[in-house]
């Protein structure tokens, strides 16, 4: 009888790349998140996660998306500085 098998995977953000800030498109936001999946199987983690690029917004890369995921649910929220 074999001992089972833990499954390995990760949480947490992955860093942004940097050619994804310089030039935030749709296109590489998907090349993005299949760099990050190839990196994790290539490591042996049984189920790989996107690095929260999903949260990603290519209209403010500065922000990685974030103030925009969160205001966006509450409404009424003005994210625009200035």
């Amino acid at each position: 009888m074999s001992a089972p098998s833990i499954l390995t995977t990760t949480v947490g953000s992955y860093p942004v790349p940097q050619w994804l800030s310089a030039l935030p498109s749709e296109q590489a936001l998907i090349d993005a998140t299949r760099v990050i999946f190839d990196t994790q199987r290539s490591s042996g983690i049984d189920l790989p996660t996107d690095g929260e690029l999903y949260r990603f917004d290519v209209n403010h890369p500065d922000t990685n998306g974030m103030i925009e995921y969160f205001l966006k649910p509450m409404g009424g929220c003005d994210s625009d500085i200035g």
